[in-house]
């Protein structure tokens, strides 16, 4: 609304007598009229619709009712003839300042309603603001409604969440106890076991307790019987005691004897300086004989030199060779299993020893009859002195015929350098001849293996025979000393004589197959050697680089012959050596060096050739010996039957006494055996069932603990579930308490501002409809002096006339300038009105305050949840 401007009411001011006099009076219409214009002005003035809040309302009806009597009695006036003008200047005077106190009543009063009005307005833009302000608050707690809603849909989803959790902890917990009733049954049945096991083990001691009782009676039996036995071995062993005394007696007889022949063992040592000093004659020959020999080398080198111009030959011949090859590893195969079968022979002689180590025992009760074969010893050494001799002159025949089989090897070499050339020609028609030569081969190779052991033989019976004397010699000093050693002594030499026996049994087979093979090998030996050149030329490539190992090998081939002449035993060392050595190397080069060895052995085979003629001519020699030996050896075995025959015969009587003795032992401690056994099983089952209860027993408790355990958690998983789930339930109950609350705080915040609205609301209609009376009046007015302004044109304008008349007070003239304008309508208000305004001002700060303490309590809520 627009700003109404301020007016004042005109007031007359009060008139002098002087005055009064000056002032001519019109005439009476005039004067008349005059009056009359003012009294509708006055009425017109008075008419205006204001109204004073600081008077009471009788003085406002006074007021109001003076002017209306004052204008009324202006016609009595007239009817009176017009009183004195002094009483009527008295009477305006009075009535001015009624006016004056009334304007400024008036005055006061539109200020106050200007105020209200200044006040009203502001509290209009204010609630028009506040109701902008509610509305965006409304819309805000629309939106965070909606916020709420969705979390309490959220809420809700946690609820049904939580609910489905304690279902499936209400169907675990059934499960738990469904599971503690199988425990329980589960503990039921394993005591029932327990109460059974245990009236088992009772069972079982008892019979442990009755077999221990068995046991101990039989232990005693066997005790009485083993005491029984002792004695029965004691009186055997004091007959054996005398057996002995007599025994030793005899040995110290036996060492006079063996006295008198250490003194003819020294002459026989001097007669064997004498055969060695021989012996170094021999080697001379032999030395010479090696010259020989050298020279027969280095025509071999001249014969290497013809082979390489037979290379491009050979080459054909390779596919040969390879053939060949297969059928030496199948040979090779052959000897592996003839290798085996010596294995298992050997294995033979051992079990053999070992029941020679039980002859021994045997052999001690024949120490008595030692006596008489040291006797025949002492005869058998003349006679070998002799046959020594013979063998030296032997030597020496056979020296000379080595050196013309010497001779006849240097004439066999020519012969065999014209050969070389003849058959380069015939070396295509050898070839079909190789293979029946690689039979021959290996039939020479084994008859060579068997020439070996024989000669490991006879040199194994000349070594034992010295060692015999060297036994002889260490018994006789032994018996001053100690009767063990004679004890020891005596075993050896009865075995010796055991294998002198069946040595010589094998030596008469030998021989014989000796002769039969020399005359055979020798025959075919000279056929085959025409078919080995063959060979020979095939391995030249092979020989060229290995020329240096053959000079080496043929180098000690000269000393085993050299040495073979001073010892014969160090001969056959290097080839045990060789044979070692050949063992050693893997089977992949055993068949690139066989061929080689092939070659030595057969410059090894001539030699033993010339040796086997040596030893057979020996082996004669020997033979005779060895028959004056069988006579010997006859007359002692007689002798020694009938004292095995009596000794077998004790033997016999002390193995059957051993024997019951053995097998009543064998069968007591059979039948204790058998019960300890059979106590260990029982124990061992008591002990088992008793691991098994204490198992059980364990497991038991395992479970129960467990079970505790698992139930203790469960109950305490539940407990801290439910108390989990109550505090979320109590924190949802309560924040669903706030929401209730704040929604009962926002639904009556909501009531007090619709309230306020709607009197609000009235209010505006009212002051709406005081708005359109008003216009109606200032219509009604405007109207009214339009026609006065038509019915008075001749009459000054009543603003004219007021200045004219109030120049001295400026003050009165605003109040008439209301005229052409719009006079604003003085609202009053009753104390209703006021007492509302109280009460919707505290409503609107109550509500303010709410919605404060809202903000607040989210905003704590938030600053919550970010440090949690």
């Amino acid at each position: 609304m627009d700003k109404e401007k301020s007016f004042k009411l005109f007031s007359l001011p009060r008139l002098n007598s002087s005055q009064v006099s000056a002032v001519k009076p019109q005439a009476i219409a005039g004067d008349g009229g005059f009056f009359q214009g003012f009294n509708k002005f006055a009425d017109d003035d008075f008419n205006l619709p204001f109204t004073m809040k600081s008077l009471p309302h009788p003085n406002k009806n006074k007021s109001s009712d003076l002017l209306p009597q004052k204008v009324k009695h202006l016609p009595v006036i007239e009817e009176e003839n017009v009183e004195s003008m002094a009483q009527l200047y008295s009477k305006l005077y009075n009535e001015a300042e009624k006016i004056k106190r009334w304007k400024l009543s008036v005055e006061s009063e539109m200020k106050q309603k200007e105020k209200k009005i200044q006040e009203n307005k502001k509290t209009i833009d204010a609630q028009r603001k506040a109701i902008q302000e509610l509305q965006f608050e409304n819309e805000k707690l629309s939106l965070k409604l909606e916020d709420e809603m969705h979390e309490n849909k959220d809420l809700l989803n946690e609820n049904n969440a939580t609910r489905h959790l304690c279902d499936l902890l209400k169907e675990t917990c059934a499960r738990s106890e469904e599971k503690t009733n199988m425990y329980e049954v589960e503990r039921e049945e394993t005591r029932q076991l327990y109460v059974e096991l245990n009236n088992n083990i009772e069972k079982m001691i008892m019979a442990f307790e009755e077999l221990r009782v068995q046991a101990e009676n039989s232990r005693m039996d066997m005790y009485f019987k083993f005491k029984e036995e002792s004695e029965k071995k004691q009186k055997l062993d004091n007959e054996f005691k005398t057996h002995l005394n007599i025994k030793e007696k005899q040995v110290l007889l036996l060492k006079h004897q063996n006295e008198e022949k250490d003194n003819e063992l020294i002459n026989i040592k001097h007669q064997l300086h004498e055969a060695m000093h021989k012996i170094n004659d021999l080697e001379k020959i032999k030395e010479q004989q090696n010259k020989m020999l050298r020279e027969t080398d280095e025509k071999l080198e001249e014969l290497m030199v013809q082979f390489q111009r037979t290379k491009d030959s050979l080459q054909k011949s390779e596919n040969v060779q390879k053939n060949l090859e297969t059928e030496l590893q199948a040979a090779l195969t052959k000897l592996v299993q003839v290798s085996e079968d010596k294995e298992a022979e050997m294995e033979e002689l051992k079990e053999t020893k070992a029941l020679h180590a039980l002859a021994v025992d045997e052999l001690q009760v024949t120490v008595y009859n030692l006596k008489e074969q040291l006797i025949l010893e002492k005869e058998r050494l003349k006679e070998s002195e002799d046959k020594s001799q013979q063998l030296i002159l032997e030597l020496q025949k056979k020296s000379t015929e080595f050196g013309l089989k010497k001779l006849k090897e240097s004439k066999l070499a020519g012969e065999m350098s014209k050969l070389k050339n003849d058959n380069e020609t015939e070396l295509q028609g050898l070839k079909k001849a190789l293979e029946s030569s690689l039979m021959v081969q290996k039939d020479l190779e084994q008859q060579v293996i068997q020439e070996k052991s024989q000669n490991r033989t006879l040199m194994k019976e000349i070594e034992m025979k010295d060692f015999n004397h060297g036994n002889f010699k260490g018994t006789i000093q032994g018996l001053v000393d100690e009767k063990d050693h004679l004890e020891k002594t005596v075993k050896i030499l009865q075995e010796n004589e055991k294998e002198l026996q069946d040595i010589i049994q094998i030596r008469e087979k030998k021989i014989r197959e000796l002769e039969i093979q020399a005359t055979t090998a020798v025959a075919e030996h000279e056929e085959n050697l025409y078919k080995q050149l063959v060979k020979l030329k095939e391995e030249r490539d092979k020989e060229m680089l290995k020329y240096e190992e053959f000079i080496v090998d043929y180098n000690r081939v000269l000393l085993a012959k050299e040495q073979m002449a001073k010892d014969v035993d160090n001969a056959f060392t290097e080839v045990k050596i060789l044979q070692n050595s050949l063992k050693a190397r893997n089977i992949e080069n055993e068949i690139s060096k066989k061929e080689k060895q092939l070659k030595t052995l057969e410059n090894k085979f001539n030699i033993l050739k010339k040796q086997i003629e040596n030893k057979n001519r020996s082996i004669e020699d020997l033979q005779q010996e060895n028959k004056t030996f069988k006579k010997k050896i006859s007359s002692d075995s007689k002798q020694c039957s009938a004292q095995e025959a009596e000794v077998i015969q004790l033997k016999a009587k002390l193995e059957n006494i051993r024997l019951q003795s053995e097998k009543s032992n064998n069968s007591y401690q059979k039948e204790i055996k058998e019960r300890s056994f059979t106590e260990e099983k029982l124990r061992e089952e008591a002990e088992r069932m008793k691991v098994i209860a204490d198992e059980a027993q364990k497991m038991q408790k395992e479970t129960d603990i467990r079970c505790q355990h698992k139930i203790a958690e469960m109950v305490a998983l539940m407990e801290k579930h439910k108390h989990q789930y109550d505090k979320m339930v109590e924190e949802k109950d309560a924040e669903l308490g706030l929401h209730k609350t704040k929604e009962q705080e926002t639904i009556s915040t909501k009531v007090s501002l619709e309230i306020e609205l709607c009197c609000l609301k009235k209010e505006l209609m009212a002051l709406k409809e005081q708005f359109e009376k008003v216009e109606e009046k200032e219509m009604l007015a405007r109207v009214a002096k339009e026609k006065k302004e038509v019915k008075h044109k001749s009459l000054v304008s009543e603003e004219d006339m007021f200045k004219k008349l109030y120049k001295e007070l400026p003050e009165a003239a605003p109040l008439f300038m209301t005229s052409s304008k719009k006079v604003p309508s003085s609202v009053s208000k009753s104390p209703g009105t006021a007492l509302k305004l109280a009460t919707v001002k505290k409503m609107r700060e109550s509500g303010w305050t709410a919605v404060a303490n809202v903000d607040r309590k989210k905003k704590n809520k938030a600053a919550e949840k970010l440090f949690t």
